[in-house]
């Protein structure tokens, strides 16, 4: 019923649009919110539409592991051709300027998987890319490193904070993942930790 709503909302807009093609990104709009409540997503765009969806409904005040929850259906249509970067790009800065305008609360970036290794992939680089460009106060992003992480990453988020930007926060995962170890946290659950609220471990 919530995404039937907005589906209902966005249809009604493209009945009244007189511009050809933005008609018929409205429709395409209108039945990607009637559908990825329903069934699996079979994009980025659609990932995207459900994980906004999920944030609203649910009232969440964080995003979580956004590049490790979304990374995987931005590749796969990259992979495919079914998707440009510049379009996945603009899809990225449209979400972000959302959480900006809903006051979302820490969102984490890269760090390592649950089962170890480097989390990085190209997700990660696109959140900094609409970081740098739009320069909006929200999401507090929170940068997870270890000693695996890319220089490529390293270097990037550095520039991105020598140009006066306060983020991203650089969270260092070695004690982080022990401590929680420590209080008796599976290690394959502290490596898949994320930084909600005003940065809590969870």
């Amino acid at each position: 019923e919530f995404g039937d709503m907005y589906a209902d909302v966005v249809r009604q807009e493209a009945e009244r649009e007189g511009d050809a093609r933005r008609r018929l990104e409205l429709l395409d709009i209108s039945e990607r919110c009637a559908r990825v409540l329903k069934r699996p997503a079979q994009s980025f765009h659609d990932a995207l539409q459900a994980h906004w969806f999920s944030f609203v409904l649910h009232g969440i005040d964080s995003p979580g592991r956004f590049d490790q929850d979304m990374g995987q259906w931005l590749e796969d249509d990259l992979r495919k051709g079914a998707l440009t970067k510049e379009e996945a790009q603009e899809l990225v800065d449209c979400i972000w300027i959302k959480f900006g305008k809903h006051r979302a609360w820490s969102l984490t970036l890269s760090g390592q998987k649950p089962e170890g290794g480097d989390a990085t992939n190209e997700l990660t680089y696109m959140a900094l890319d609409s970081m740098r460009r739009l320069r909006i106060e929200a999401p507090n992003v929170s940068l997870r490193v270890h000693d695996g992480t890319p220089e490529k990453l390293l270097e990037n988020a550095c520039e991105l904070l020598a140009s006066g930007f306060s983020m991203p926060a650089i969270v260092n995962d070695a004690p982080v993942v022990a401590s929680m170890m420590e209080r008796g946290i599976k290690r394959e659950d502290a490596l898949d930790y994320t930084l909600v609220g005003c940065t809590q471990v969870v």
